[in-house]
């Protein structure tokens, strides 16, 4: 298996924490011990042995999202879910063949091809992807060795939501050639506590989801997978048992603590999303070289850059030296004519001040001169 370096977390890495105004990162503050309703003193510091995963978690979210034991598998983290996915269904060296979306969150295109898989891509409409997603094209990329087809809804960068017509589509032409949907779902609680799963759907899809976006918890590094198939819930099971065995018993405890009381925490989570984005969207529309694309759901869209000679990545960089302030750069995702632009969690005052300077940069001109 190849290990190619990903830019966009290296970059993130280097930077998030670091930059005084933060425009770029996607998920929701962090909550408290009072939010959690728990103290450390209560964290047990060993994880259960259970090969099915933490019993206790695994039962809370059979509960949450309407699935049974047996459909749902657990990993450190989304993006560590994907992985067990990949290497459940790919053989590496194979000739196994993968559908992805782009523009597209880079672990997701790149997980599979560290398998050697070949990665064919549909490119998603609309300036960062926020079109609607053909189903037609992705239909029309199936072949008899396709074994994986990545989506993410809410899509990133853009926020935008595959409507549930389209997923079932999906899943039974992906289901006809032996081929499984993953979706990645971890914005879908912005869009409410009843927002369903994308794997309620059809047996071939598996939605992926975790504790890090709307609960605020990245650090905790709990993910899941849901599917109806149980054989393939027992694939990625496994292959979990060869990577970490069991997930860290304090991370597990907060998680289902945070997951308890999850009503409480996506409402925290969405409180004060309509009034930021209603401040991101009026500052844009006094602008003749900006256009932003607001999300179906989430704390994020898409900053579409229409000044000739801007693109995300050199706008990024000056915004970082010369206006302390981060966006992330959209060649990242796979479109460098724009820029993911992260509004929630901020206070009006940092909101407004981040704008302020991101028009200051813009002003600057391509090279950094007055325009």
């Amino acid at each position: 298996m190849r290990h190619p370096d990903l830019a966009y977390l290296s970059w993130a890495r280097s930077l998030y924490g670091r930059v005084r105004l933060d425009l770029a990162s996607s998920n929701a503050p962090s909550p408290d011990w009072v939010d959690l309703g728990v103290t450390p003193d209560e964290l047990p510091l060993l994880g259960g042995d259970h090969r099915a995963g933490p019993p206790e978690l695994v039962e809370l979210l059979g509960q949450i999202y309407g699935f049974g034991s047996e459909q749902v598998a657990c990993g450190p983290g989304a993006s560590g879910v994907m992985a067990l996915i990949s290497r459940a269904l790919l053989t590496p060296g194979g000739d196994d063949h993968v559908i992805c979306e782009t523009p597209v969150y880079e672990p997701l295109r790149a997980v599979p091809g560290a398998m050697a898989a070949e990665v064919t891509f549909v490119r998603r409409p609309g300036p960062g992807g926020s079109g609607r997603l053909d189903p037609g094209e992705i239909v029309a990329a199936l072949r008899p060795t396709t074994r994986l087809v990545v989506l993410t809804s809410p899509h990133n960068p853009s926020g935008r939501r595959i409507p549930p017509s389209t997923l079932q589509a999906l899943g039974e032409a992906a289901a006809a050639v032996g081929a499984v949907v993953v979706v990645d779902e971890v914005y879908l609680d912005f869009a409410g506590v009843d927002a369903p799963p994308a794997a309620t759907l059809s047996p071939a899809i598996v939605s992926v989801n975790s504790v890090t976006k709307v609960f605020g918890l990245g650090g905790l590094r709990v993910g899941w997978a849901l599917c109806q198939d149980q054989a393939l819930i027992r694939r990625i099971r496994a292959a979990f048992l060869h990577d970490s065995v069991n997930l860290p018993g304090p991370s597990v405890a907060l998680a289902s603590q945070a997951l308890r009381r999850r009503d409480l925490l996506v409402a925290r989570a969405r409180e004060g999303l309509p009034n930021a984005l209603a401040v991101v969207e009026a500052w844009a529309a006094q602008r003749d070289d900006v256009v932003f694309h607001a999300p179906d759901a989430g704390a994020m869209g898409w900053l579409e850059l229409r000044r000739p000679g801007v693109t995300g990545r050199p706008l990024a960089e000056r915004l970082i030296r010369d206006f302390e302030t981060l966006v992330a750069p959209g060649d990242f995702f796979g479109d460098p004519c724009g820029v993911r632009l992260g509004y929630g969690g901020r206070s009006p005052g940092v909101l407004h001040e981040a704008l302020d300077r991101i028009g200051a940069a813009l002003d600057a001109g391509p090279t950094g001169t007055p325009g």
